[in-house]
Formats: C-alpha cells, sequence, structure tokens
C-alpha cells in the first residue's frame, strides 16, 4: 500500500524562499499523530509546483519575492527524499506537477524540462508532467502513483485531490 504524500507544507516548509530549506522537525511525530507509521512503507512524494514557471522567466511575486527555480525546487525535493527515507520509508515515486493555469505554455515546458535534467535516475520513478489533469485538487498525480491514501496540509487542494481519486486524506498542521 504505497502512501502520498504533499511536499510544501507537509514535508518542507510552505514558506519556499528561505535561504536554507527547512524540512519539518516533527515529522514523524505529526504523522505518527494521524497514524501513520512510516517506516517501512513505500511513499510517493506528490506535488504541484506552478510557480516554476515563473521561477524559469525571472518573474517576481507581487511582495518581490523571486519564484522558485527548477535548481531550488530540486534541492527541496531532495531534503525531503532525504528525511523520509531516515524515517525508515521507501520513497518509489515522484510526481510533479509544473502546470500553472496563467503561466505562458513556453515557461511551463521550459520548466518541466529544467526539473527533468536535474532528477536523479535510479530507485525512483518519476512523473514530471506539464499536464493540467496532474494539477491538484484534480487527481491526476494520485491516481498515477496508485497511493492508497494522501497525506497533505490543503483540505481543498490535497483533500480534494484525494476525494477525485477515492482514497482517504489525512490532513496534517501546515508547516510554515
Amino acid at each position: 500500500m504505497i502512501v502520498g504524500i504533499d511536499l510544501d507544507g507537509t514535508i518542507v516548509d510552505y514558506a519556499c524562499l528561505q535561504p536554507v530549506v527547512r524540512v519539518r522537525p516533527d515529522l514523524a511525530e505529526v504523522l505518527g499523530a494521524v497514524g501513520i507509521e512510516i517506516a517501512g512503507r513505500p511513499v510517493a512524494v506528490l506535488s504541484n509546483q506552478g510557480g516554476l514557471p515563473w521561477g524559469v522567466l525571472g518573474v517576481a511575486r507581487e511582495d518581490g519575492r523571486p519564484y522558485p527555480t527548477p535548481a531550488y525546487f530540486l534541492r527541496r525535493l531532495g531534503m525531503a527524499v532525504q528525511a523520509l527515507e531516515s524515517l525508515g520509508a521507501v520513497v518509489e515515486k515522484v510526481g510533479i506537477c509544473v502546470y500553472h493555469p496563467k503561466a505562458p505554455q513556453e515557461a511551463i515546458l521550459r520548466a518541466a524540462e529544467e526539473v527533468e535534467k536535474g532528477i536523479e535516475v535510479g530507485k525512483i520513478q518519476w512523473l514530471i508532467t506539464a499536464d493540467p489533469d496532474y494539477r491538484k485538487p484534480r487527481p491526476g498525480l494520485l491516481l498515477w502513483a496508485g497511493v492508497a491514501m494522501y497525506i497533505g496540509d490543503d483540505e481543498i487542494v490535497d483533500g480534494g485531490a484525494a476525494a477525485l481519486a477515492s482514497v482517504p486524506f489525512i490532513r496534517v498542521p501546515r508547516f510554515l
């Protein structure tokens, strides 16, 4: 039974542009509190990364902060995978959707290409997609990974994807 888990706000901090990548220090406790023993479990990390197209364009947010680049995202993802593996989880799949409805198509495709170039092919099965059907709250990522449950920090986006994929959703407090 593969467990799906969200990245931003669940494993790593939601405010993703810190100089240092912050992994949730109480990840094992938070998962344990909702009845999930992660050790020995196959896991799929599934995440929307719609900011990446803006990051490749060098666009700033309304508050002036930059959007994350694919390189920064891959560093965050690597730290998350290490954190899960240090708890004994078996990270089998990583699914990332770089689609954003307001982003230019060429930036979406460029973000997907840059992420694909940066991944380490090995024991993990990867899906890097620009397909809007894979952007949560649509169920594409969860269906692709074949998860039996999904853990996330957002009732609408993560919980919505779980409902459409017909799998239980477990909400955890958002890690800021």
